[in-house]
């Protein structure tokens, strides 16, 4: 169902509108439990249970009454016993039951005598439908794989797409199908408009099909289901929005094994088939053997969800490429891939051969056998032949050669229908559906899922997938932290928006609306990773590293909406000053690959501070609030002034791989509980004050409270008595033997020498559950276990090693125990850090709990090679001789598995996000994770999880690469032992009151199997692990002012087992880039099993009557399918009735000596200059020596790396230390020059650290310098560009440091003009530093001792620049004078690098005085025209000089001007000649540090104007002192040039029946050399308006 909700908004009119609110996902509980048969043609009972779900009435009166009672609704309130569906194929069951080992294993190939006999014998059935074959081209494009998603997109995608378009139109009867939204919203942004019209206008027309339409073709394994939906709504929407379709089919053809999850969730999005490709080879041979190669894929519960069941289509063979599509033997389907590329030498291109005339009988009855067979393995007879590979299609001449050769196969088969019986036809998945379901309806059900998969094709031998489960898990973490953070924000975004627009609050409303292009970007972002080759980590190193700052930034952008947002909800009536934030993250990141910080709450005597909590879920949450303080005097409060119980802990500062660790004496972590109720704001104070009673934490460890220098981890007894540590806490010695944690409701037992846990012992039940934890790892086999592929080295006596043995000299166990909670850390050097913790007050559910943290550090490479981590739980639960197993599918509902012992602990292995269990018949062992990872059962009683994962080999998929990438990581888990209720009949609650309803267990036979299900408290816990409560501090200097403490969102708690997944603000119709008044929420029903003893309680059984959202006014709400396109259901006007049904969810250097005798030694200081030296420092005139060092950093915004890579890696760095180091030593100074930079770190700056460095530039210690967005290049940049960069970060520097730099810093342009310094005085700047000019112009400046001078432009003008050359060669520490080897010395940085100094081999990089050619004249950046004079020394290369817009030779009658639209080189090199370079490929590098050559050429499109002008004949003799210009027919032609006319055409709209002929913006003309440059909006200081 859906909900549609409005808002009525004050009498300024307009409507809250539409927020769609999708319930989905009722998967646990529907109206009925009673067995139901295996099809509906055989069952009533199931017929009837489908037309009461979906509401259609296909049934008679008299049906609907004898099933009245057991439809009827039921309410919310009661816990429904759901037993498993019944369906034909049940994966568990059947694959268990399969031949691993089969006899045609080496051969590849399944297809053997008994296929083939079936094959002929159909072939004589006169009754067979004749034979139906629909071709569907496709191009499988990967959003980053062995490229990044820019790389594929700009090298391929956006190719692919533009050639479709072309083909399509020209070929009348192609078709084409596309799945990756990502790409073509990339495309879209960039096309023309008639490309737009074109691609819409195809896929209306269903030759084009957009498949599944999600933003990316996401992984099925380790997606959760946030993700998962949001992608799938995310691309939905823009399908819908920009093309006018909704997606009707699904294409899964590439993720690693499917899941049961993305096929309901398409079926409740409005799929209504769906195709996938990668399964098991042995489900390949069971299906086609079985002819069920289609089938309705249902849900594992009953009753069934008839909204959630949908007709699937497996490829009967191993992958999606020509050669494994055609038929059973890909040898012969070769000859029918018929591209043929120039330079590409693979098998299909040397096998297949062009269809002629002569050949076409042969080859047309060749493909058709290989069809026939293919149509052998369905009952229909229909194939659908997909026609295609990775990135296929992305030249012209594929696209011919396929088209040209197959409809020749075509017509000529389907010409002779009569002896061949068979169609051919180009089509889409669409078209294959709905061609089947007219010849056949008695399709196979099937309940399950394809994991784990193994292919066979490439080895002939088993290989497991089951390693990308757990592969690269730090990244897999970055996925989920992205994800709370987007949905935090949005759901918080959504009420901040709306309610700033209904009350007024304009100051902060132009901030959120500012801030939905960065929510839009950061679902795509998200959306993004969830694609098949990134969240399973099976990209190349930098690719992943690519996705990592893709997520990195968007946790920044939604952390920052956040704040604004509640800032907007807490302060709206105080109208937002500039760049004021009042509220700020408790957590900074420093970049994405390292774990995040906490910041330091300042508290002081009469300074209280606030911390802000938001819970995001729909129900009240216990969160355990840890922040770090700066003394242990602490009170803590709530929001109605209540004293909260809290404890004070130890921060222990770590060196030496953990070795030594000491206590902090500055700071400590305050921890306590906040119980916050569902979608509510609330804040705490935290004030100074002595009476903290019991709230220090005492301290146990042997080896931490004897003071040895440092608290040493070593057993090194001191020589001397053992001075005792002073510290605040009381640090205690450990017992010896066996240690005991214990709260009131269970002790857990650990063993003394391993600090691991043994047993737990029940306090009610004085139950002793046996449960240690065991650590180890696998050995990784070398080429067969890798990103992709687990597989224990078959070659090891002992497949797991002890990977600790290498770390136990340095164990330590440390306990921290409190009146909040007491926790055990046993610490194995670097390598793992474990901790368990319980919590004390009774009150608090959470005690019900063990918590555990895992921090894992791999170290760098070779350390821990072929390494596969794992823990394990082993237990004494009877979970079976064959263990079973149960794991969640994409955290939506669990999955059994049951150990098959002939494939292996890879074999075994299962995908989990958020949880697994256990069980026997009395305790159930549940284990939550925060994160994607690998699970298992391989024995009785045991639970493993792995945990990280080195493989220095590639295991031959296609990656071409190990994993070695590993980072420190931090796996958090709660760990459950729950006790099971013996009867299943036992009345029992859901919630503490409400009876279960005895009717779902009184159909139930016997011995019935349940549908397993987590228990409530379990999913409480995980929607808690994986939707933390962010922290937010409000500022210190904001302490006083007033807020709203305590703000709901919702004014009751949702029911008990609803989740809110969503609510996600929609675009605006028309203008996509901005909200609309619009959302879309989707809640997930969870369900919670019923036969688990109460361990948890819950107000709220239903959606109490009156629940509302209290900050925005709700008309009605509109039941829409999950991706809101449809609408399903009447609109209802109160959530209370949402679940009465099934809810779903960028002249002097002529005389210069080019070649002097100094040029091999590349230092011009010779005896001339030591001898002037020498004489100076004996003249008593001399001024005394003044050396100003000045520490700088150059940062090139894109070089080597890309800019993102750059300021994550380093630049922040630099920044932050920066930052820190000039608190730290008074007398430094620092300059910074890239704006770009610092505005990225300053958005992600603490108010703190921003607040530092505003005072460093204001007392001149920092200086900014030039204040450009990037140090612009001189040469080929346009005097446009030039000066909007340099508006641009002038602006922004007045804005948000209220700065005007005064000197430029010019020190790694290639070359020096005069354009730049001229703008630079403009700007205000009153002096500038320059450094790569000609190695001559060094010596001559240095020799005639002009290095600073006074740069003046061509013509009069105030705007003069005083400049300073730096003498020497580069900017680096050895410009420190003439000998580099001397001042190389001076470079104090460990590890320096020597920075390559080749400046003999330097031909005129820079061009500096603008002295150019044969009587030539250059334009400046298109500001002014510069002479240039022939150099012959200078050679070639030295003569030629550049030019962005217009060049020109003359004498005294003529003048030859050469306009040109973009940056190029020209030069005169004899009397009369002008020539300008067109393009340049050089395959080797030339030494600059670049590293490679230039190959990367593309076809290209020169433009220019050629002008032949005479002067007059006594214009050279009036005119010979003028600067020369260009004509002003010159300067015309050239604006028009570089500045043409935009073209649009009108469309023909009925409604449009008038075009004002003419609008002026100005009334007159400018005066004809008047050029506007710009006209630039400036937005406002305060954001009041716009302009």
């Amino acid at each position: 169902m859906v909900a549609m909700l409005y808002r009525r908004l004050s009498p300024k009119s307009f409507i809250f509108g539409v927020i769609v609110l999708t319930l989905i996902l009722c998967v646990y509980y529907a109206h009925n439990t009673y067995n139901v048969g295996q099809t509906v043609g055989e069952n009533q009972a199931l017929k009837a249970e489908i037309e009461e779900i979906s509401g259609i009435e296909l049934q008679s009166e008299n049906e609907k009454e004898e099933f009245s009672e057991s439809t009827a609704p039921r309410k919310l309130g009661t816990c429904l016993n759901l037993i498993p569906s019944e369906a034909d194929i049940n994966t568990v069951d059947v694959f268990r039951d399969f031949e691993f080992q089969p006899t045609w294993m080496r051969s590849k190939e399944y297809w053997d005598k008994s296929f083939e006999d079936r094959y002929e014998r159909q072939k004589m059935d006169p009754e067979r439908p004749p034979l139906k074959v629909i071709i569907v081209p496709h191009s499988h494009n990967d959003p980053g794989w062995l490229k990044t998603f820019e790389n594929y997109f700009h090298s391929q995608s956006r190719q692919i797409i533009n050639l479709m378009i072309a083909k399509m139109q020209e070929y009348q009867n192609l078709t084409f199908i596309w799945s990756e939204i990502s790409f073509l919203n990339a495309w879209w942004e960039g096309a023309h408009p008639s490309k737009q019209r074109t691609l819409k206008s195809l896929a209306n027309s269903g030759r084009l099909e957009i498949t599944t339409g999600g933003w990316v073709m996401t992984d099925e394994a380790n997606s959760h289901l946030y993700a998962m939906v949001d992608q799938l709504i995310e691309g939905h929407q823009w399908i819908y929005s920009n093309l006018g379709v909704k997606p009707k089919s699904g294409w899964s053809i590439d993720p690693f094994g499917h899941g049961s999850t993305q096929p309901y969730l398409m079926a409740l999005a409005g799929i209504k088939g769906t195709v996938i490709q990668r399964i098991h080879y042995a489900w390949k041979q069971w299906l086609a053997y079985k002819q069920y190669g289609d089938f309705k894929w249902i849900p594992n519960w009953t009753p069934l969800d008839h909204k959630g069941v949908i007709l699937t289509h497996n490829q009967p063979f191993d992958i999606y490429s020509i050669k494994h599509s055609c038929g059973p033997h890909p040898y012969i389907c070769l000859n029918f891939d018929f591209r043929k590329v120039a330079g590409e030498y693979t098998e299909y291109s040397i096998k297949a051969q062009p269809i002629t005339d002569k050949n076409v009988k042969e080859k047309s009855e060749l493909l058709l056998e290989q069809y026939a067979r293919t149509g052998s393995l369905f009952p229909h007879n229909v194939v659908l032949m997909p026609l295609g590979d990775d990135f296929r299609y992305n030249v012209h001449y594929e696209w011919d050669q396929q088209f040209t050769n197959y409809i020749k196969l075509i017509d000529y088969i389907n010409s002779h229908k009569d002896t061949y019986k068979s169609e051919i036809v180009f089509g889409t998945p669409k078209d294959y559906f709905d061609e089947i379901q007219k010849r056949y309806d008695q399709y196979p059900t099937l309940k399950g899922d394809f994991f784990v998969y193994s292919d066979i094709f490439s080895e002939g031998r088993p290989a497991y997938w089951s390693g990308y489960y757990t592969t690269r898990p730090f990244m897999k973490i970055l996925d989920r932290e992205l994800e709370n953070n987007l949905r935090t924000a949005e759901i918080i975004y959504t009420v901040a928006l709306n309610q700033a627009r209904q009350k007024g609050y304009f100051s902060y409303l132009k901030i959120l609306e500012r801030d939905y292009e960065k929510l839009v970007q950061a679902r795509r972002n998200l959306g993004l990773f969830q694609h098949h080759d990134a969240i399973t980590g099976t990209s190349k190193s930098f690719v992943m590293r690519d996705y990592g700052l893709k997520l990195f930034e968007s946790i920044h952008a939604t952390i920052s909406i956040q704040q604004n947002a509640l800032q907007s909800l807490l302060f709206g009536n105080k109208t937002k000053k500039p760049n004021e934030n009042i509220i700020l993250s408790d957590v900074e990141m420093e970049s994405y690959d390292k774990l995040p910080k906490q910041t330091i709450i300042s508290v002081q005597k009469d300074r209280p501070r606030q911390i802000i909590l938001f819970n995001s879920l729909a129900q009240t949450q216990e969160h355990v609030v840890q922040v770090r303080v700066t003394t242990q005097y602490i009170k803590v409060t709530d929001s109605e002034g209540n004293q909260v119980l809290h404890q004070i802990n130890p921060i222990w500062n770590s060196t030496d791989g953990n070795k030594r660790m000491t206590i902090s004496d500055i700071e400590y972590e305050l921890m306590f509980i906040a119980k916050i109720p569902a979608l509510t704001i609330t804040t705490y104070n935290i004030s100074y004050s002595t009476e903290t009673g019991d709230s220090l934490a005492t301290i146990y460890c042997n080896k931490c409270h004897i003071k040895n220098k440092y608290s040493s981890m070593e057993d090194n007894t001191p020589q001397e008595p053992p001075e005792f540590l002073e510290s605040n806490f009381k640090i205690k010695n450990t017992q010896t033997g066996d240690v005991q944690l214990e709260n009131h409701k269970f002790k857990i037992l650990f063993n003394g020498k391993t600090g691991f846990m043994k047993s737990v012992t029940q306090k009610r039940t004085l139950k002793i559950i046996q449960c240690a934890v065991q650590f180890a790892a696998y050995r990784s086999a070398q080429y067969h276990s890798g990103a992709y592929l687990f597989m224990p080295d078959p070659n090891e006596r002992d497949i797991e090693k002890d990977v600790l043995l290498d770390y136990k000299d340095h164990m330590s166990i440390i306990i921290n125990s409190g009146q909040i909670a007491s926790e055990l850390t046993v610490i194995y050097g670097v390598f793992l850090v474990h901790t368990i913790r319980i919590y004390h007050p009774e009150q608090y559910g959470l005690s019900e709990a063990i918590y555990i943290e895992n921090e894992v550090d791999f170290e760098n490479p070779p350390k821990n090679r072929e390494t596969e981590l794992f823990m394990r739980f082993v237990s004494d639960i009877q979970n079976g001789e064959q263990p079973e197993i149960y794991t969640d599918s994409n955290g939506f509902q669990m999955q059994k598995r049951v150990k098959v012992e002939q494939i292996g602990i890879e074999g075994n292995y299962f995908p989990i996000t958020t949880m697994t269990y256990i069980e026997d018949e009395s305790v159930r062992l549940s284990l939550l994770t925060n994160h994607a990872q690998g699970a298992a059962s391989w024995q009785p009683g045991y639970l493993e999880v792995m945990l990280d994962r080195r493989t220095l080999y590639d295991d031959s998929r296609g990656m071409g690469e190990g994993v070695i990438d590993n980072r420190k990581t931090v796996n958090k888990f709660w760990l459950l032992l729950e006790d099971l209720n013996t009867e299943l009949n036992k009345e029992s609650t859901r919630f503490a009151n409400h009876r279960m309803d005895k009717r779902d267990t009184n159909s139930i036979p016997e011995k019935e199997e349940l549908f397993s299900r987590p228990t409530l408290f379990a999913n409480h816990l995980s929607n808690a692990l994986n939707y933390p409560t962010n922290i937010f501090v409000v500022g210190e200097e904001y302490a006083d002012m007033k807020s709203n403490r305590h703000v709901n969102l919702v004014n009751k708690d949702f029911p008990c087992d609803v989740h809110l997944l969503t609510l996600r603000t929609q675009p605006d119709i028309i203008y996509t880039q901005f909200p609309s008044n619009n959302a879309l929420m989707v809640l997930h029903r969870q369900g919670y099993s019923c036969k688990v003893a109460n361990n948890f309680t819950c107000k709220n059984s239903d959606f109490e009557h009156g629940t509302r959202f209290e900050l925005v006014k709700v008309k009605d709400l509109q039941p829409t399918t999950l991706t809101g396109l449809n609408a399903d259901g009447n609109r209802i006007t109160d959530l209370s009735k949402s679940f009465n049904a099934d809810i779903d969810t960028n002249e002097l250097f002529q005389t210069f000596d080019l070649e002097p005798s100094w040029i091999n030694s590349q230092q011009f200081w010779d005896d001339t200059f030591e001898s002037k030296y020498q004489e100076s420092i004996k003249s008593k005139s001399r001024h005394p020596l003044k050396v100003i060092l000045v520490p700088h950093s150059h940062n090139d915004p894109g070089w080597l790396e890309t800019y993102i890579y750059y300021y994550n890696t380093q630049t922040v760095k630099i920044l932050d230390n920066l930052i820190e180091k000039l608190e730290l030593h008074k007398n430094m100074t620092f300059i910074w020059s890239e704006v770009v930079f610092l505005k990225t770190w300053w958005d992600t700056a603490s108010r703190a650290k921003r607040k530092t460095l505003k005072q460093l530039i204001s007392s001149g210690r920092l200086e900014i310098t030039t204040g450009g967005w990037v140090m612009a290049d001189e040469a080929t940049t346009h005097v446009y560009a030039l000066v909007d960069q340099l508006i641009e970060g002038h602006q922004w520097l007045n804005t948000h440091l209220s700065v005007q730099p005064k000197y430029g810093w010019s020190v790694d342009a290639f070359g020096h003009s005069s354009t730049q310094a001229q703008l630079l005085a403009l700007s205000g700047i009153r002096a500038t530093v320059i450094q790569r000019i000609h190695y001559a112009w060094k010596q001559w400046l240095a020799d005639k001792q002009h290095e600073d001078f006074i740069w003046v432009p061509n013509w009069k003008s105030r705007s003069t620049m005083l400049t300073h050359n730096q003498p020497f060669n580069l900017y680096t520490t050895r410009s420190c004078g003439p000998n580099e080897f001397i001042c190389a010395q001076f470079d104090f940085r460990v590890g320096h690098e020597d920075y390559p100094a080749n400046l003999a081999e330097s031909v005129i990089e820079s061009l500096v005085g603008e002295l150019l050619g044969q009587y030539g004249r250059t334009d400046s950046n298109g500001f002014h025209m510069q002479k240039r004079t022939y150099v012959r020394s200078a050679g070639i290369p030295g003569n030629y000089y550049p030019v962005t817009t217009i060049a020109y030779i003359e004498d005294k009658k003529h003048r030859l001007s050469l306009i040109t639209n973009h940056a190029q080189g020209v030069a005169s090199l004899k009397e009369g000649s002008l020539e300008i370079m067109l393009d340049r490929r050089i395959v080797n590098d030339d030494n600059k540090g670049l590293n490679e050559g230039i190959i990367d050429n593309s076809k290209i499109l020169n433009e220019f104007w050629l002008l032949l002008e005479q002067f007059e004949d006594t214009y050279q003799e009036e005119h010979s002192n003028e600067v020369s210009k260009p004509s002003m027919f010159a300067n015309h032609m050239s604006n028009s040039l570089n500045y043409p006319v935009s073209m649009y055409s009108v469309v023909e709209y009925p409604d449009i029946r008038r075009v004002v002929p003419i609008i002026k913006v100005f009334h007159e003309c400018f005066p004809c050399d008047v050029h506007v440059v710009n006209l630039r909006a400036r937005l406002h200081v305060q954001l009041e308006n716009v302009l």
